[in-house]
């Protein structure tokens, strides 16, 4: 009787309306008109609690501790026995949490409050009170210990089965180059092959339909234990239990219908989780992909490349909010890379977790990876867009939902209005110029940027501050600069010019001016890049 009313309720679509108005206003309260704060104020911190993540890292470890709430630690040692769900007692100091001041860039401190951290703490001394011997645990820290940052294929075990992404940042960055970063971390993608696996064991062992369930959902529970209840594998671990619930119980909800609960109820749980990036491509690409599954029909080569399109499509607006550009052939990439890495990398990953023997054969599989996408690196495909407004992308995901409705009719002239909103995004920072003059935060030197009826000039580069930060680079995508007019450096002091080369070799530069007098040997070294390139000056 209950079965049979629920059935009912969950095929009104009114109920989803209501589902989804709920879940936006309890989003709206909890992260926007509620507030949150530490509730460590001394200048002397002494907390007990227990390790919920670790990882180490050059010279030191971070790891957050929670308490009545999470503390992000940092204790300075080469070497350190504390692993997941032990209690430790630390004492030291807090830092102090600035916003960026970058215009675009990373913040920090936003980043660290939607994921309800509060506090940071430069950690003087650890007393490790107990170590952690439930089962659960001992498997989790087990697992993670087989696969240490000692050599290259560990680091890509580490990232492809825990979601913990210590690859090289060389290649970090040309994996985001070329649109396939999100391949290293832990998704759906991931989730359905170790699925897959352990279901085809399951029909050999001849288990009936609940005991499959049962043995698959623990599965993904604990596999969502394992690496933190990571936002991407949160989301598709929640609906692949949903799905299983609904064909246990015949609810004879659909696909997309399943989604929409698992969403909501994600999200009522922990509202913050909109806040991140790898929760909000993995939402909007599985939205795309199941309510318009119909269109991807044909052979495989057919299917795999409307898949990568409509993909490619779904996100372009994510990827120009959050990055300012995007690489025009990422489609193209993912087609070659996708089986690659699922059929090749990642299986030999998890081979290498059990038996490290093979780990000289993942290392050369890693290698050519590492080749190809170098290869696709040096294609010149990335073009910058600028950040646009919230208003557009709207706009531009009306637009495109109603294309795809039109096109499922076979209305394929309609592709065209999604043809028209990609180059309205292209020009959006050029017909919505407006002048400006910013003067940029690089530590010690200067650099102003002026932008003036669309004549852009800058005056110094300023030094990049650290090896993961850019100020320069970041500003002028973030207002969608492809075109400098005139950079002009006062003199050749490294504060000043240190970013010159990196500039012009990543934009489009018209003419420098150097101050007058000898050059220096920064300057000369500018010098032979712009004769390379052919750039006046």
């Amino acid at each position: 009787m209950y079965l049979k009313k629920l059935k009912i309720i969950l095929h009104y679509k009114f109920f989803y309306l209501i589902l989804i108005i709920i879940t936006i206003l309890s989003c709206i309260y909890n992260t926007k008109l509620k507030k949150y704060s530490s509730l460590y104020k001394t200048s002397n911190l002494e907390i007990t609690g227990k390790i919920i993540d670790v990882t180490k890292k050059d010279g030191y470890y971070s790891f957050i501790l929670k308490e009545k709430q999470k503390i992000l630690c940092f204790y300075y040692i080469d070497d350190l026995d504390i692993d997941y769900g032990d209690i430790v007692t630390v004492i030291g100091m807090p830092k102090k949490l600035s916003n960026t001041t970058v215009m675009g860039g990373f913040n920090y401190k936003e980043y660290l409050y939607n994921n309800k951290i509060y506090t940071l703490m430069d950690v003087s001394k650890i007393i490790v009170k107990n170590k952690n011997n439930n089962i659960l645990y001992l498997v989790k820290n087990t697992l993670l210990n087989r696969a240490d940052n000692s050599v290259k294929a560990n680091i890509y075990i580490k990232a492809m089965i825990f979601g913990k992404n210590q690859i090289d940042s060389q290649f970090r960055t040309i994996y985001k180059n070329i649109g396939i970063n999100h391949l290293f971390s832990i998704s759906g993608i991931h989730l359905s092959i170790f699925c897959s696996c352990l279901l085809f064991i399951l029909r050999k062992l001849k288990c009936d339909s609940f005991v499959k369930s049962i043995i698959i959902s623990l599965f993904v529970f604990y596999y969502m234990f394992i690496t933190n209840y990571q936002p991407s594998i949160l989301r598709s671990g929640t609906f692949l239990i949903i799905n299983r619930i609904n064909k246990l119980l015949k609810l004879d909800i659909s696909s997309f219908k399943t989604l929409i609960i698992t969403i909501c109820i994600i999200v009522l749980l922990n509202p913050f989780i909109v806040y991140n990036i790898g929760f909000i491509f993995s939402s909007c690409i599985s939205i795309f992909l199941i309510y318009y599954k119909d269109l991807i029909n044909g052979s495989y080569i057919e299917k795999s490349i409307k898949v990568s399109l409509i993909v490619f499509l779904c996100s372009f607006p994510i990827m120009i909010y959050y990055f300012y550009e995007v690489n025009i052939l990422s489609f193209i990439y993912n087609l070659f890379l996708i089986p690659y890495v699922s059929i090749i990398i990642l299986p030999l990953c998890i081979l290498c977790l059990m038996f490290p023997l093979f780990k000289i054969i993942l290392l050369f599989f890693i290698n050519i990876l590492e080749t190809i996408c170098l290869f696709f690196n040096n294609i010149n495909s990335i073009i910058i867009m600028g950040r646009c407004s919230l208003i557009l992308i709207i706009i531009y995901y009306l637009v495109f939902i109603f294309s795809l409705n039109k096109i499922k009719k076979k209305k394929y002239k309609y592709i065209g209005l999604i043809c028209i909103m990609l180059a309205l995004f292209y020009n959006y920072n050029y017909f919505f110029n407006r002048n400006y003059i910013l003067m940029l935060d690089v530590g010690q030197g200067d650099s102003i940027l002026f932008n003036i009826d669309n004549k852009v000039i800058l005056m110094d580069t300023g030094v990049k501050l650290n090896k993961d930060s850019n100020v320069l680079n970041t500003t002028l995508k973030y207002y969608g600069i492809k075109k400098i007019d005139y950079v002009i450096l006062s003199h050749g002091d490294y504060d000043h010019m240190g970013e010159a080369i990196n500039l012009v070799e990543n934009f489009k530069v018209e003419k420098v001016i150097f101050n007058c007098g000898e050059f220096n040997d920064l300057e000369q070294e500018l010098i032979k890049v712009l004769d390379n390139k052919k750039i006046p000056y």
